[in-house]
């Protein structure tokens, strides 16, 4: 555990402008989880991963797919411009250790108005919450 911890660190470190909020944020987040600190630690350990994997994927736009993990189970949200991305996207997270279950709430649209960002984002709320 103390390994995991010490890597997380470091890539936040080495990943992050501001490197001191960013573990600042994830410690804080973590204590106050209900789930505990070290469901929580593994939770962005494994998020971490996933997005290290998908981010080798071509995509035209990186930052319209979210990632949310909870207990292992992952919420891929967001927009993808084809099919095969979207598998593509599916697959490799399925393939990251530690992942007990993917929702795709992915959509095919390349361009998304402010309102269904919006419905995005208090649908992923929504996840959370239940997760």
């Amino acid at each position: 555990m103390v390994k995991t911890i010490s890597y997380l660190l470091i890539f936040l470190n080495l990943y992050s402008c501001s490197a001191v909020t960013s573990i600042g944020a994830v410690v804080g987040n973590a204590s106050t989880s209900t789930r505990g600190f070290s469901a929580s630690i593994d939770d962005t350990v494994l998020m971490t991963k996933i997005i290290t994997k998908i981010s080798g994927i071509e995509l035209k736009n990186f930052t319209d797919i979210t990632v949310s993990v909870s207990n292992g189970h992952v919420l891929l949200a967001g927009n993808v411009e084809s099919q095969s991305k979207r598998l593509e996207l599916v697959q490799a997270v399925w393939k990251t250790d530690g992942v007990k279950n993917v929702y795709n709430e992915m959509s095919l649209d390349s361009s998304p108005t402010f309102s269904q960002r919006a419905d995005d984002l208090l649908f992923e709320t929504r996840i959370k919450n239940r997760l």
